[in-house]
This record gives C-alpha cells, sequence and structure tokens, in this order.
C-alpha cells in the first residue's frame, strides 16, 4: 500500500535532503574533470599547501551546501504559498456556487 507524502516524510522513507545523485555522461564527464584537476594541484603543492587548498575545497562545498538549504527553503515556501493561495481560491468559489445557487432557488420560490 501506498503511503501519503506526509506519512513517506514522517517515517523516514522521504528525507528532503538526500536525492538521487545525477549521474548523466555530462555530469561523470564534470566530476572526471574535477578530479583531474585536484590532482594535478595536489602532486604540485606542497604538503602544506595542499592541505589548504582541499580546506579551500572544502569551505566552497560548504557554502553550496548552504545555498543549497537557502534554495530549497525558499521553494518550499512558495510552493506553500501558492498552495494556500489555490485553496482560499477554490474556496471563494465554492462560496460563490452556494450563493449563486441559494439566490436561484430564492428566486424560483416566488
Amino acid at each position: 500500500m501506498q503511503k501519503s507524502i506526509f506519512e513517506s516524510v514522517y517515517y523516514g522513507k522521504n528525507v528532503p535532503y538526500e536525492r538521487r545523485v545525477n549521474l548523466s555522461p555530462e555530469r561523470r564527464e564534470l566530476e572526471g574533470r574535477i578530479n583531474a584537476e585536484k590532482q594535478y594541484f595536489a602532486e604540485k603543492l606542497s604538503p602544506d599547501d595542499c592541505r589548504r587548498f582541499e580546506e579551500l575545497v572544502n569551505l566552497y562545498s560548504q557554502a553550496n551546501l548552504d545555498d543549497e538549504v537557502n534554495i530549497f527553503s525558499h521553494g518550499f515556501t512558495v510552493g506553500a504559498l501558492l498552495l494556500l493561495e489555490i485553496t482560499k481560491k477554490a474556496e471563494e468559489l465554492q462560496a460563490d456556487e452556494i450563493v449563486r445557487k441559494f439566490t436561484d432557488e430564492f428566486l424560483n420560490e416566488k
């Protein structure tokens, strides 16, 4: 039996920050180029400079992760606000329909 998205998140089956890794040929090529560049610098730099370079790479990764969290949060908030607006509009349309039916019934009684 398929669970709702809420149940899936609650039971830990759907974790928003976990997602499939893009293994497209383009992504594999990009990863290979990144690794080749890192290897190049690891061979050229002194051990201390190599350590500092790795720290720089880690800082870039941390900054990117912070950006991803902000992007996810913003997108989630916009999606939730859209759903609220859609729900409000649907309620307004339903209320208009109820008033219309009531008015039609009232006018038909006379």
